[in-house]
């Protein structure tokens, strides 16, 4: 399998992963919202079939900090290491871009992952729609 990555023209293939993944699978309704417009969305590409996605933000408050969020990847690509390298290509870009901190909203069944990439846990659980979530953050 072959990965490429495309960043922000790709962007209609990410929303189409999140839907089947946060709307379709997850069973979420607000997938979608104002940051999109103002994020950077990185797509994974197996072959030529788009199979996982994330975007990033700046924070508005907090200048050195960036928040990753949406990872997803689709059912049948999972446990191939997608996930990983979306992770690490994003940091690559973060870092490339200067900024000293990431912040990520996890759902909790997704923190043994993020512990994995070298983030940890900030703060208590909380729920975002139905799905009990952790920040994570991870220092660059």
């Amino acid at each position: 399998m072959r990965l490429t990555f495309i960043t922000d023209q790709a962007k209609d293939d990410c929303f189409a992963i999140r839907r089947k993944v946060f709307m379709q699978e997850q069973g979420f309704r607000h997938e979608f919202d104002e940051l999109d417009a103002r994020a950077t969305h990185l797509c994974a590409y197996a072959d030529d079939v788009p199979v996982g996605c994330l975007r990033y933000f700046p924070d508005i408050e907090r200048p050195s900090c960036i928040h990753i969020g949406r990872v997803a990847v689709l059912p049948a690509y999972r446990h191939h290491h997608i996930g990983r390298k979306l992770m690490e290509q994003a940091e690559l870009q973060i870092r490339n871009k200067g900024f000293a901190e990431i912040r990520i909203s996890a759902q909790l069944q997704a923190m043994p992952f993020y512990q994995r990439c070298g983030y940890r846990c900030d703060g208590e659980t909380y729920r975002d729609e139905h799905v009990l979530h952790i920040d994570m953050l991870r220092k660059l």
